[in-house]
Order: C-alpha cells, then sequence, then structure tokens
C-alpha cells in the first residue's frame, strides 16, 4: 500500500502546481485575455485544487486493507467522504428538530394523515377532520396489531388503498420474542428512505466524531446471513427488517467479507467464510452484527475452531470439509493465497488465550457494532469483560420493525442512551402504572419526566397510528427539547405474575450479584418463565399461588465446584426481595412463591438460539434470547438441559 500512498503525494503535489500556474499564468495575467477564457482558466484551475486537497487526504488514510485495489480504494474513499459530509448535514437537520419538537412532531403526523386521508383507512377514521396532534388522539384510539391484521392480509393480496396510497416495498416480520408469533408489518418506500437518511446518516457523523479513524480505507468485518425471502399472494417479499441494513451498504466495498458468501445458506458455514475473511485483514477498523448475541456466538466459535481457520490462512483455502456450495467455494478459493506470516501471528496470539483477542490481532480496530441494549447487554459484558476488551462496543440505533426509534449519540457512555427522532417517528408515551388499561391518557414528547418510565407509542409512516408495539422505556434526560431514553423492558419480557413488573436490568443485576457470591461465578446466560407455563406443561392443575422459574448457564468460579446449594439459590429471591419493593409485598403476603433457580448445561443458550432458528420463522441475524419464556417447547428444552 506504500505505492498507493506514494502515487496520492505526486497526485497532489502536481495537482496544486497545475492549479497555481494556470492562476498565475491565464486567471491573473495582465494581458488581454477575455473574460470567458479567464473564467474557464479559473474553474480548471478549481478543479486541480479540489484534487490536490482529496489526494492529500486520500494520503492521509492510514492504515489500508489488505484487500484493496486502487479502484476499490478510490471507490471507497469517494463513497466515505459522502457518507460523512451528507451524515453531517443529516445530523444537522436533526439538531435543528429536536429544539422545535412540538412543531417537528405536528408537522409529521399532519403530513402523514394528509398522505391517506383518501384511503379505505384513511376515510373509515375520518383523517380528513384531523388538523392537530390532540385531534388526533381524540379520534384514533390506541391500536394493537389485532387491529390492523384484516387489513394487511388484504393488502398482502394485493389490495391498494386499503392502508396506503402505495405498494408497501416489504413486510418486515417481527421477532416474536415478547408474543411467540411473528407480525407482518407493511413497510413502504418512504420508511426505508428514513432508516437511511435520518438513522443510519446521522450515526456516520457521531462514528466520525468519536472514532476519528473511521471512514478511511479500511473494511470492516459484518456478520450477516442469507435471509430466506418468502413472498405473499401480491409476489410482495416478506422477511426481517434487520437484513435491510444491507440495502444501503455496497458489500464488495467496505467489508472484508467476498459478495459471492452471501449465496452460502447455513449459518455456520457462512461464519466460518466471515471469520476466515476478517481474519486475515489486519488492518481491520470495525466489527458488525445486528445484535451482541451473535458477536458473542462468533467469538466462541473462533475460539473453538481457530485451528482449522489458521491451517485455511496457511494453505490459502477454503476447509473442503465445509458445506459450502461447490461453485461458491471456487470462486472464495480463488480470492485466497497461502498467507503464512499472517497465520503464525494468529497462532502464537490463540495460543495466548483468548482475553482481548480482538484487539491483539487487529490493531486497527476501532470500535464495534451491535444493539447492547436489553436482553443483549450480558452478551455485551461478556465481550468487554473477554474477546473485545480494550475496544469500544457501540449501540447505535435503536429501532424496530415497526419504526425508527432513535439514536444514540454518546459511544462513549458505558449504557446506551438513544436521542428519540422527532423528525421521522410520532410518539406518545403510557404512563407505566397505566400500561395495563386498554386506552390509557398519553403524554406528548415534551410531557415526559426524567426518571420516569412509559410504554412507548408510535405513529409511523407505513400506516400503523397510535400504536403499542411493547417497548417499554426510561426518560434519563433531555437533549435540547428531546427526551433521551434508556431501554428497560419489552412488554411481555417483564416479570410480572402479580403487577410488580420487574424488568430485565433489575432481575439481571441481582442474579449477577448472587452469582459473583456464589463462588465468583460469571453468568453466561439466563431465560425465566412463570408458573402457569409449567403448569400447562405438565397439566398441573393443583398450583394456586404462582412463582418464576429461572435458568441459568454460569461459567468460571474460583473454587472448581459448580454444586449450589439451596440455600445459596435462595440467595436470588432475597436479592430481588431487597432490590424490588412491590416484589417484597408480593413474597411477603405470600401471593408469590419463592423462585425456582435451575442450572444448564454449557453451550445450552447457543443450543436454544439454534433451536429457536430451526422451529420457528425468525432468521439467525434476527434471533434473542427470550428473557421470558412463552412456548411450552421452549420450556421443555430448558428443562431437558437442567444439570
Amino acid at each position: 500500500m506504500a505505492v498507493s500512498f506514494s502515487w496520492s503525494l505526486l497526485v497532489a503535489v502536481l495537482s496544486a502546481t497545475f492549479c497555481y500556474n494556470t492562476l498565475a499564468d491565464y486567471v491573473f495575467t495582465s494581458n488581454q485575455l477575455g473574460v470567458i477564457f479567464r473564467v474557464a482558466a479559473g474553474i480548471i484551475a478549481a478543479i486541480f485544487f479540489i484534487i490536490s486537497v482529496m489526494a492529500l487526504d486520500f494520503n492521509s488514510k492510514w492504515p489500508v486493507s489488505v484487500y484493496h485495489s486502487y479502484l476499490s480504494m478510490l471507490n471507497q474513499y469517494l463513497k466515505a467522504t459522502r457518507h460523512v459530509i451528507v451524515g453531517q448535514i443529516m445530523y444537522n437537520k436533526l439538531e435543528k428538530s429536536t429544539k422545535e419538537v412540538v412543531k417537528t412532531q405536528e408537522k409529521l403526523l399532519l403530513a402523514e394523515i394528509k398522505k391517506r386521508e383518501n384511503t379505505e383507512y384513511g376515510q373509515r377514521f375520518n383523517f380528513s377532520q384531523i388538523k392537530c396532534r390532540e385531534d388526533f388522539v381524540q379520534h384514533h384510539l390506541l391500536t394493537e396489531y389485532s387491529h390492523y391484521e384484516a387489513y394487511i392480509e388484504r393488502v398482502a393480496k394485493g389490495e391498494i388503498n386499503v392502508m396506503h396510497s402505495e405498494r408497501p416495498v416489504i413486510f418486515g416480520l417481527t421477532s416474536g420474542t415478547s408474543t411467540g408469533k411473528s407480525k407482518m408489518i407493511p413497510i413502504v418506500r418512504s420508511h426505508l428512505k428514513d432508516l437511511f437518511s435520518k438513522g443510519l446518516l446521522p450515526v456516520s457523523h457521531v462514528i466520525k466524531t468519536h472514532f476519528l479513524q473511521s471512514f478511511g480505507l479500511q473494511k470492516s468485518m459484518r456478520l450477516q446471513y442469507k435471509v430466506g425471502w418468502k413472498f405473499t399472494e401480491a409476489n410482495i417479499p416478506t422477511g426481517y427488517t434487520t437484513a435491510l441494513y444491507n440495502k444501503y451498504e455496497k458489500q464488495d466495498v467496505n467489508m472484508s467479507t467476498p459478495v459471492v458468501a452471501n449465496g452460502i445458506t447455513s449459518e455456520p458455514e457462512a461464519l466460518y467464510i466471515h471469520l476466515l475473511f476478517g481474519l486475515i485483514d489486519r488492518n481491520l477498523e470495525k466489527i458488525e452484527a445486528n445484535f451482541a448475541s451473535m458477536l458473542y456466538f462468533a467469538f466462541v466459535s473462533l475460539e473453538n475452531n481457530w485451528g482449522d481457520l489458521v491451517e485455511d490462512i496457511r494453505l490459502g483455502r477454503v476447509n473442503p470439509d465445509l458445506q459450502i456450495e461447490e461453485t461458491i467455494k471456487e470462486q472464495l478459493n480463488k480470492l485466497l493465497s497461502p498467507n503464512p506470516a499472517r497465520a503464525a501471528h494468529l497462532e502464537a496470539e490463540f495460543q495466548k488465550g483468548f482475553v482481548g483477542i480482538a484487539k491483539r490481532i487487529w490493531h486497527h480496530c476501532t470500535h464495534i457494532v451491535c444493539c447492547t441494549s436489553g436482553a443483549f447487554t450480558i452478551y455485551a459484558k461478556t465481550l468487554e469483560e473477554k474477546y473485545a476488551k480494550g475496544i469500544r462496543i457501540f449501540s447505535p440505533l435503536y429501532g424496530a420493525t415497526e419504526a425508527l426509534i432513535g439514536i444514540n449519540l454518546w459511544p462513549n457512555e458505558e449504557t446506551a442512551h438513544y436521542l428519540l427522532l422527532p423528525n421521522a417517528t410520532f410518539f406518545e408515551f403510557i404512563p407505566i402504572d397505566e400500561q395495563e388499561d386498554e386506552q390509557p391518557n398519553t403524554l406528548f414528547l415534551e410531557q415526559v419526566d426524567v426518571g420516569e418510565t412509559y410504554e412507548l407509542v408510535v405513529t409511523n409512516c407505513s400506516g400503523l397510528y397510535r400504536y403499542r408495539f411493547g417497548d417499554i422505556v426510561k426518560i434519563v434526560k433531555f437533549w435540547n427539547q428531546c427526551p433521551v431514553v434508556e431501554f428497560v423492558a419489552r412488554k411481555g419480557q417483564l416479570l410480572n405474575v402479580r403487577g410488580e413488573k420487574i424488568n430485565e436490568n433489575t432481575f439481571y443485576t441481582a442474579l449477577v450479584h448472587c452469582a459473583h457470591m456464589w463462588h465468583h461465578f460469571k453468568v453466561v446466560d439466563y431465560t425465566c418463565c412463570e408458573s402457569i407455563l409449567v403448569d400447562k406443561l405438565q397439566a398441573n392443575t393443583t398450583s394456586s399461588v404462582p412463582y418464576y422459574l429461572v435458568f441459568v448457564e454460569l461459567k468460571g468460579g474460583d473454587t472448581g465446584d459448580t454444586h449450589i446449594t439451596t440455600e445459596q439459590k435462595h440467595m436470588l429471591d432475597d436479592t430481588l426481595r431487597k432490590m424490588s419493593y412491590v416484589y417484597e409485598t408480593y413474597r411477603s403476603s405470600e401471593s408469590i412463591k419463592p423462585m425456582s433457580v435451575s442450572f444448564v448445561k454449557s453451550g445450552t443458550f447457543i443450543e436454544l438460539q439454534q433451536y429457536i432458528v430451526e422451529t420457528t420463522r425468525t432468521s439467525a441475524n434476527q434471533v434473542r434470547i427470550p428473557r421470558v419464556l412463552n412456548k411450552e417447547d421452549h420450556l421443555q428444552f430448558m428443562l431437558d438441559r437442567c444439570q
């Protein structure tokens, strides 16, 4: 790559010289050259000045991915430069919108209402009579998915002007984590545009501001897997919206994994190829995945299979035992060549252990991008403590299939906080104490209080109005006039048999504390279920007092003894009673029985993740471990793996 930078310096010098000579000889000359000639010469000089500046900037982009050619370097440079410039513009627009949130929110809402006032849905709910946000709240009830199901079925069959004046681009499937069943959400083109312009572009500005070396000429290792799109009767694709991110990224330019690998249908084989090509590139800039859990399992796979990967790098091949289509394998092999030096370096680092391994094998890696909130907090902490120690993990976006919610402007904060996007989604808030009401009163964006917890309600650009999609958030501060939130839990993922509403963060904190007291164990993962699910599975009709069953996978420990006494198990119930006044009240009155704690075999949660992918429509890109089990087969799966 040193040669390419010599060339860029030469181009900078020659362009600057030509620019100077043109200005001196033709623009500012004292002879009688015509005005048009001088203007033309000035334009040419300006062009060469820009080329000179770009060449100098290009020269500063060090280090460079080992995969780059001259053409691909230039392609990535131009794309990154455009991204940075437009990202700054969109960030400025976002900042302006947060300084006038009432005006921004009402303008957004009325524009969406106006677009659809002549649809069947708009006429039924009198959209033409809605002139302000108060009218909207008065005319339209709060909704859940069942309200739209019949409409969505008709749209899926190809009917036009039912919910939208335009045909949806896709139907996005929700993960079904909280309900056990995926929902099909229509997504129109403007939704995708907002994802890019109001979400990804402002995030690019945040990344460039906090990670100065980003948007250079390095590549990213992004863990993603082939999405099996299905189609409705009207031939509209149906799948998981996490795959839409790739719509806006040219993988062959920015990604270490070759495009041909997109055709690999098996997740283990696809992961192996991601790791193989990522390991070869010593100058990797960042590592990306949808969720922290995906990265965690990737590093576990690396720890278990590094010998095979090192051998493939040494020989310059794809492992012949991988179950990959031969044509794809042939194309991948053509891109590889023997690299014994890199293989030797990797082997030496792997033999030292895997604490801080990412930083040791990718010295120039600036950050890791993945979702770390909610159910993924446990994986993020494990990554920070072990595999990714020394590298900042950044959770940039807060979104759902139903709407784009917020972006994280504070990458260096330990807990991910998200600025709500007043220019992308219309928000309302239900106070947590009124959550169980069918039609509770709601608050607008500027009316919420710092420190309070609310259920989020959204109106989006794809035809969902005052929609309760189940997310619960805490207001942590305001940025200008706009709330900044911390994700707390999914509705249905709270421990709540008697109205105690114990959220993920509280339970996880109690569990980690107890694991430490149990011979300094660390929590690999956990899930819970309410006793009613156990009763249904076992046809038990005698249980009248509910309780929680907790499944935990542990590792480490300073005694080597994995046996936990009954008394020690009770510590979790006791700790939770101390942390939650409401839970303590119900336990004291014996309205809830003591929780039952079961320990599962090592690797159980990896197997559960694979089981969910195999038995549901959930994509490997979308799967997450449910914190509260609500399916009998998932409960049976965990019971079968108890120690």
